[in-house]
């Protein structure tokens, strides 16, 4: 967990680094190193990305915030309308790039990159339950509703 929320990767990438939009967050998420900078850059990203292999036996759990227009805080906000021409993403990063295939998805809808620990609490509660319900039935299906 990091101080702003869920940890989340950018697994393929983000844009803003191609589009050379960092820079400008830097005064929300502080000094970026520019090595860092480089391997967010989607190319290499995705291409480590293709690389990397979670055993079958591990079990994903991807979390992630869905903003709506209206609910994008100030600091999302300068990264999110910048990306839209992309797709849709959380103001960092674009949604289907922090979305690990295989693995079950629970999303906050009207949570942003930095918002996501708003309601933690009943964020808590949901992960467990899915948890708990894989490990009760390993290898079948986890029930998309609570």
């Amino acid at each position: 967990m990091s101080r702003h929320g869920s940890t989340r990767w950018a697994l393929k990438g983000t844009p803003l680094v191609d589009d050379k939009v960092l820079p400008e967050l830097e005064f929300i998420v502080g000094k970026v190193d520019p090595a860092g900078a480089a391997s967010m850059a989607t190319a290499p990203s995705r291409q480590r990305f293709e690389s990397f292999h979670v055993p079958e036996h591990v079990f994903v759990v991807n979390f992630l915030g869905i903003p709506l227009s209206g609910s994008v805080s100030f600091r999302a906000g300068r990264g999110f309308f910048p990306m839209r021409k992309y797709g849709p993403n959380d103001g960092m990063v674009l949604l289907a790039d922090t979305i690990f295939p295989g693995g079950v998805t629970l999303a906050e809808l009207g949570s942003d990159h930095f918002l996501m620990d708003r309601h933690l609490d009943i964020t808590t509660v949901a992960l467990v339950i899915t948890v708990i319900r894989w490990l009760e039935n390993p290898g079948g299906a986890v029930s998309q509703v609570p």
